[in-house]
């Protein structure tokens, strides 16, 4: 990639959570941290979705991302990995 005036390199290991063939790395990028990204992704998802409140098994259902939390809040199924923060309502 010198023709396009600065340096890079392919390398086969990344720090990516999924497979990957390789990826190009330049010097002095900043580093990707798949745990942050992913943390962050998952509240964006959380704060604009709405819990849909299933009848039958007594369950607050997430359309966003599918997990399931029980009539208290508690995660009863993943991606989620915290209960629903409790809020007092007057």
């Amino acid at each position: 990639m010198k023709s396009l005036d600065f340096s890079c390199e392919f390398v086969k290991e990344t720090p990516l959570p999924i497979k990957t063939l390789g990826a190009i790395k330049f010097p002095n990028q900043a580093q990707f941290n798949p745990r942050k990204y992913a943390l962050v992704l998952c509240d964006i998802i959380i704060q604009k979705c709405e819990l849909s409140f299933n009848n039958i098994k007594k369950t607050g259902d997430c359309p966003c991302h599918g997990s399931r939390y029980d009539i208290n809040g508690n995660v009863l199924s993943e991606p989620a990995i915290h209960g629903i923060e409790k809020i007092e309502i007057e």
